[in-house]
Formats: C-alpha cells, structure tokens, sequence
C-alpha cells in the first residue's frame, strides 16, 4: 500500500553550496521558513533526502540549522527541506522543498591524474617535473594538499590549486633511485597529514626512466670491474691448466719392458756413422 502524504506539509528553503565533502566531516544545512509561517508559532521542520525526512526539529524562529555528523559515502544525495504546524513521523514525510541541493560525500584522499613533462627517460642531474590534475572540480574555500608518491609512499606536497585544478612537482638532480612508478592524490583535509602507514595510489601512475650510462664514474666502475674479473680469469685458467698438466705427469707409470741402452752402444751407433 502506497504511503500517504500528510497534508499540511510545506516546502522550505535550503541553504549550502552544492559540491563535495570530505567523509568524515560535519555537515551543516540551513531549513528557512522566513515569510512562510507565523513568527511567534512553532513549527516541525523536516531535513529530507531524496525526498524523504530523517531528521526534524522544532523551532520558532526562521532559520533551523542541521548538523550532520561524520558523514559517510552512503549520505551523498539530494537533500531539501519541509515545514508542518503538526508532528509527524519521518516515515510520514515524503515530500520536496522549494529547492534541493546535491550532496557528494567523498573519500578524503581523491586519486588523481599524473604526467611527465617532456620525455620519461631521465639523464642523471637533469630536473623531471611532473603535473597532477584532476577533471572535475573541487569546490572548498580550504587548503587542498597533493602528494607526490613513489611505489605507494609520498614523496613530495604541494598545495593544489582548485582554480587551474593542477599542481606541480619537481625533482631535481635525479638520481638513479629515483626510478620507479609515480603517481597523485589529493587530500581534502585542509590540515596538511603525514602518511605513515597508508599506501597512496592515484588514478595512474607514470614510469620514471633514469639512464644508467650516462653516470661516468659508473661506467669506469663497470670497466674496472671487467678488467678485475677477466684477469681473474686469465690466473683461475693457468692454474688450471697447470695442475692438469703436473697431474698427467704424475700419473703417468714407467715402461719397465723396454730396456734402456747403455753408453757404449750409443757410441758404436756414432762410429759406424761416422766411417761411412
């Protein structure tokens, strides 16, 4: 069965600035019944989502304030406000005020965009800028910190400029631990945090490319260490070669069959040669 309408249920005005909160904080929504009642009557004010009451609170004057506390992603919506001379259940308030505003309750970290000016390959001591930008904007009159991470652990902050929706990291004299994935995030806190713990994560990452040849103690190094290795080598290899050698020797047995010739015949041999 349907759920019926009360009545003498009337719309209100409602007061904020659409856009996104951070999850997490207090949100304040003002209901105005001004030139709509009786000022000296009280009224039940109603705060509706999606047209439907969950909140009330009576009041005699104008203006009623309500304070949402540590708001959560499942709150996001559109939210209005009603008025009544009578109580009512929430249950029974199922109407929409003159106006309506969307709220976004969002995480308080918001991954972002991030890219390399000019070329991902890096010599060492050059200067890499990266750019991290976001697409849809951020409407907060408070400090909103990026964070520049590295495989997950920030880096660098700058203060994001809601404006151009952009902000801008360099590092300078790269090194060639500066390799590896870069990627943004942006902090909807206005205090500026130290993460100690949370991996950061943006929406993309950039690969960060430091040439390796182009350090030239590096390279002497590697020919040094060449030359120390092939000389190394070189006396592993006639050490070798000598003990296979010595060891041949060794085991080579003597022919005691043949007998050896004795010092006159090898001079009978030299005087028959030399009278022919």
């Amino acid at each position: 069965m349907a759920q019926k309408t009360a009545p003498d249920i009337f719309p209100a005005k409602i007061f904020r600035t659409a856009g996104t909160i951070m999850e997490g904080s207090d949100l304040e929504l003002k209901c105005s019944t001004h030139g709509r009642k009786d000022e000296q009557k009280n009224v039940h004010v109603y705060l509706c989502k999606n047209g439907v009451a969950f909140e009330k609170i009576m009041n005699r004057k104008d203006d009623t304030i309500f304070t949402l506390r540590n708001m959560d992603r499942q709150q996001s919506g559109n939210y209005s406000c009603v008025f009544s001379n009578n109580l009512y259940t929430l249950s029974e308030v199922r109407e929409k005020g003159d106006n309506s505003i969307y709220i976004q309750v969002i995480d308080r970290i918001l991954p972002a965009v991030i890219s390399i000016t000019g070329s991902n390959t890096a010599k060492q001591g050059d200067n890499v800028e990266f750019k991290c930008t976001i697409s849809d904007p951020i409407h907060t009159s408070e400090l909103v910190h990026s964070y520049l991470c590295k495989n997950g652990t920030h880096v660098q902050v700058q203060v994001f400029d809601v404006y151009r929706m952009e902000a801008t990291f360099t590092i300078k004299d790269v090194k060639l631990n500066d390799r590896g994935n870069y990627s943004c995030v942006l902090d909807l806190q206005p205090k500026r945090n130290e993460f100690t713990e949370r991996q950061l994560y943006g929406s993309n990452t950039a690969f960060l490319q430091v040439d390796v040849w182009s350090d030239p103690t590096l390279v002497v190094m590697v020919c040094v260490g060449f030359l120390i290795l092939s000389a190394i080598l070189g006396i592993w290899w006639l050490i070798r070669k000598q003990g296979a050698v010595q060891l041949c020797y060794e085991r080579t047995p003597p022919n005691e069959d043949v007998p050896m010739p004795d010092k006159g015949m090898f001079t009978n041999l030299l005087s028959n040669e030399t009278i022919v």
